[in-house]
């Protein structure tokens, strides 16, 4: 699920040259750090941070159901429980990349 109306203020916020670079921005940071945690680049004592990052990302794009998941992410890895299975964290990734992608030119660019 999309959180369009956040979306919207940091559109609003940032304008919409500024939003396209943002955006892009957003998802080029996401697909990175999902690639370095698909392929165990990152240490178990940074994946409290990284996913906090991954959750500001989310947030500000408006990826709530991925935002989310990284936000339990972040307390399993503060409280040392099991992180989320990365193909499963990476699908999840891309079905809201694909609605965000899908909807935003209608949206925003018309």
């Amino acid at each position: 699920m999309i959180d369009w109306a956040q979306v919207s203020q940091l559109r609003d916020e940032i304008g919409d040259e500024g939003f396209a670079e943002i955006a892009a921005a957003f998802l080029a940071e996401i697909e990175e750090i999902l690639d370095d945690l698909h392929s165990g680049r990152i240490a178990a004592e940074r994946m409290e941070g990284t996913f906090h990052v991954l959750k500001g990302s989310a947030l500000n794009l408006g990826l709530s159901d991925f935002a989310g998941i990284c936000a339990q992410a972040e307390i399993s890895a503060r409280t040392g429980q099991p992180m989320p299975d990365p193909d499963w964290l990476v699908g999840v990734f891309r079905v809201g990349q694909d609605a965000f992608l899908k909807e935003m030119g209608a949206r925003f660019f018309v």
